[in-house]
Order: C-alpha cells, then structure tokens, then sequence
C-alpha cells in the first residue's frame, strides 16, 4: 500500500467512476476566463479534461503537495500550452492574492488537519466574485447490503473518526466556507454505488481499511475474516451492493 494512502493508479480508477459528479464540479469554472486552479490535483486529471473543456483565453494550474503526482502529471499535459503544474501546500498556495479566477478541490479537505486555514487560503487567491467548488466525500455514508451490520457500522466509524484526518468534513463544507467569508451556497449529492466487490476495493480500500482495523485491534482477525467472505459470497452470487455518498459545494468569494 502506498504511504500517501491514494496512489496514482487509484486516482485514475475512480477518474472513470465519477465521471457524472466530475463534470458538474467542472460546469461553473469552464466559462471563467483567467486563472484556475485545482488544488490537491494528483495526477492533473481533471486539470487536463478543465483545459481541453474551458475557454481558449483561459490557463489551468494544478497544486499537489507530493512530487511523484506532479511528475506524472506533467508528463500527461505535455499538448497542452494552457496548463502548469506545481509542488504545494494547500495552506500556502503559490498563487498570488486575488489571482484566479475559480478554485476547485476535490477529496482534499478530508486529508487536512486545520480546514479553516485552507480555506483562509482559498479566499485569498479568488478574485471577488469567483466560484470555489470543492468536492468531498461522505464517509459515514458507506453502506453494504450484505455482510454483518455491526461490522459494516464499525467500518464507517472507522473511515470517518481514523482513516483520513477529517473524516467529516463533507458535513461541514459550508461552515468551513461561510466562516472563510464565501457565500452563495449550493450543495448536490451524488451516490456512488458498485455491485462488484473488486471495484469497491479498488476504490474505496476497504480491505485496507479492515485490515487497519484488525491492525489496531478495532476487530478480531475472525471478525474481519468473516466479514470479508460474507462480502466475496455476495460478489459470487450477484447479491453485492457497496454506496458511498459524494458531495459538491459551491461558492463565490
């Protein structure tokens, strides 16, 4: 498992299952022309697909906090003049004050300790008026239909109290942004559901999270076995089913 917890491969798998929510997070920046920015951008992905979407007068940066992403994004934005990429904290952004012109952030609020420095940060780089979009996922919202609920609800408390340093903060989007000084608020859900269980794993790392359970002694090796072959026997007799909710807030500075 990689240290960062989500690698490059994992952040292309779930590039394909979020198309829908992807596109909307994208719809109030395309039309912006000047400066904009996606924070914690991994691989560039969705800086890329910004760039080749959005307006000719317009440049797309991408801020990651870890090198090997950077990298590996450069690489794939080579065709494209409107697009950079930098090495970054997301509490100090190389941008100046008022300089962009939108701000995107997806699954990176739930990584960080002190929320409301971030978006201190985010308000400081918009320019008056313009949208933040951040999108962040509901972990208390995970949901299997098979397997021990005990199980299943320990899981949740997990992902959202350990797993990430912010488990929560797809409730707390708005506060976070209002109290930055953002307003205008809209907020859409988007469900998440898989019937096959590698895809679960591949995109959420349950199995890692369970194992970390074990690991910690949240469960018992027989627990979490258990619990993991009553998820398979489902996968095997089509009877799988794994949601997980996402959610999209908008603002304007």
């Amino acid at each position: 498992m990689n240290t960062h917890l989500y690698d490059p491969e994992y952040l292309r798998e779930t590039q394909k299952l979020l198309e829908n929510m992807k596109q909307d997070s994208y719809e109030r920046l395309l039309d912006r022309s000047g400066k904009i920015a996606d924070i914690g951008c991994g691989v560039g992905s969705d800086v890329i697909n910004m760039a080749r979407l959005g307006r000719a007068d317009s440049t797309f940066a991408g801020v990651d906090a870890v090198q090997e992403m950077i990298d590996q994004a450069n690489l794939a934005s080579k065709e494209y003049s409107n697009v950079e990429f930098f090495v970054g904290d997301a509490i100090a952004l190389p941008f100046a004050a008022d300089e962009l012109s939108g701000l995107r952030a997806e699954r990176l609020i739930q990584h960080i300790s002190d929320p409301f420095q971030v978006f201190g940060e985010f308000y400081r780089v918009l320019s008056e008026g313009s949208p933040a979009v951040i999108v962040e996922t509901d972990w208390n919202s995970v949901s299997f239909y098979n397997g021990d609920y005990g199980v299943a609800q320990q899981l949740r408390e997990y992902l959202t109290l350990h797993q990430v340093k912010n488990g929560g903060a797809a409730a707390n989007l708005i506060y976070y942004l209002e109290t930055a000084g953002f307003t205008d608020f809209s907020i859409r859900l988007y469900p998440l559901t898989t019937r096959v269980l590698e895809q679960c794993m591949a995109t959420l790392r349950i199995d890692y999270a369970l194992t970390m359970m074990e690991n910690n002694g949240y469960i018992s090796p027989e627990t979490h076995r258990t619990f993991l072959n009553a998820l398979q026997q489902a996968d095997n007799n089509g009877c799988f089913i794994c949601s997980i909710n996402l959610v999209v807030v908008t603002a304007r500075k």
